[in-house]
């Protein structure tokens, strides 16, 4: 997979979200799987900054993250959603976690980027309102 047209930090996301989901789908060791990305990518180092960052803060805190997936997703259980969905609903609030100075409107506008890429119409406002319900979550549980 190449990404010639993703600039800047984007392409961080893009190489995190491809680590988690062979994580997810295929059992692969995440940080293993992204360092492959970085390899094949040759992003400048920023970008394999951020992308690292994320991919561990997802997996140091998958549970409290896949928690949260839960805990707003009424009616529509982890298990059930589509893996690449959930990839990018947990690379994004791994990234709230990790980078709480970046802006929340921030995080949630890229993650629905990658849904309108990489998923369905319909992921985009779900996972659009999942966010914004978690980024407020996250944000009273800071203060």
């Amino acid at each position: 997979m190449r990404y010639h047209n993703i600039q800047g930090m984007r392409l961080a996301r893009v190489l995190a979200l491809e680590a988690i989901y062979r994580w997810d789908l295929l059992d692969e060791d995440p940080e293993k799987a992204l360092e492959d990305a970085i390899a094949r990518e040759k992003p400048p180092e920023k970008i394999q900054e951020l992308a690292r960052k994320i991919v561990k803060s997802v997996v140091d805190n998958r549970d409290f993250i896949d928690g949260l997936i839960s805990e707003f997703s009424i009616n529509w259980p982890l298990k059930r959603m589509p893996i690449i969905d959930r990839s990018i609903l947990r690379i994004a609030i791994g990234e709230m976690i990790a980078n709480p100075d970046v802006g929340k409107n921030v995080v949630i506008d890229e993650a629905v980027e990658l849904a309108k890429t990489y998923s369905t119409d319909e992921a985009r406002a779900f996972i659009n309102g999942l966010l914004d319900r978690i980024a407020d979550k996250l944000i009273d549980e800071e203060k």
